[in-house]
Parts: structure tokens; C-alpha cells; sequence
């Protein structure tokens, strides 16, 4: 398993994933999975993408997915769909991104109403 970590990570090296990082500095101990998964999402092919669901469940790199590309609609519009339906079995995925967008978006507008409460109380 560990193997197929250390290929992923040197593939997205190659492809200069980690830009923003040090090079020196990225080792399979140092970039944890949730970077590991995104980053293999976003830059990686179908092949590649086939070794990170052998190392790691479905659901963790669904979450992954949801909680990191998902919420960045319309940026990585065609790629989410491509995803959604080949890798996380979702039969309409235009309509599941549409309705994942409109849940984030009211959690985004409550937890801002919440806070601005909070802050400033409801008679503001």
C-alpha cells in the first residue's frame, strides 16, 4: 500500500500538484490523506485515480471530494460530474451537484446569519 501512496505522490510531483509546497518537504509521511485525495482528484487520470480507491475507502475520498471540489462549483464543473458518475456510482449527476450546491449554500447562509447574531445581536 505504501507503494501506491509513494507513486501517487510522485506523479503529482511530476505534474506539479504540490506548487505551492517545498519540494523537499513532501514525503509520503508529511502530506496527509485528505491532500493526498484531492490533489489525485484534480490532477491525476482515470488510471491513476483506480490505485487511490485501493489505498484508501470510497467514503473517505468521497468526503473528500464533497467537502473539497464539490463546494468549488462552477470551477470543476465537468470534472465533479466525471467523478460523480464513474467513481461514485451516481446516476444524475448534474442534478447531485445542483442539489449538494444548494444545501452548502444554505449552510453557508445560516452559519453566517449565526454568526452575525452573535456578533450583533438579533436586533441589529
Amino acid at each position: 500500500m505504501m507503494d501506491i501512496k509513494i507513486n501517487l505522490l510522485n506523479s503529482l510531483k511530476n505534474l506539479n500538484a504540490f506548487w505551492s509546497y517545498n519540494l523537499d518537504d513532501i514525503s509520503e509521511k508529511t502530506i496527509s490523506d485528505e491532500i493526498l485525495i484531492e490533489k489525485s482528484l484534480v490532477y491525476l487520470d482515470i488510471g491513476e485515480l483506480k490505485q487511490l480507491f485501493l489505498l484508501f475507502p470510497r467514503q473517505k475520498i468521497k468526503k473528500v471530494w464533497k467537502n473539497q471540489l464539490c463546494i468549488q462549483e462552477p470551477y470543476y464543473h465537468e470534472l465533479n460530474t466525471m467523478l460523480a458518475f464513474l467513481f461514485f456510482n451516481i446516476k444524475k449527476p448534474e442534478k447531485y451537484l445542483k442539489n449538494l450546491n444548494n444545501r452548502n449554500i444554505k449552510l453557508l447562509k445560516h452559519n453566517s446569519d449565526e454568526w452575525f447574531n452573535k456578533e450583533y445581536g438579533k436586533d441589529f
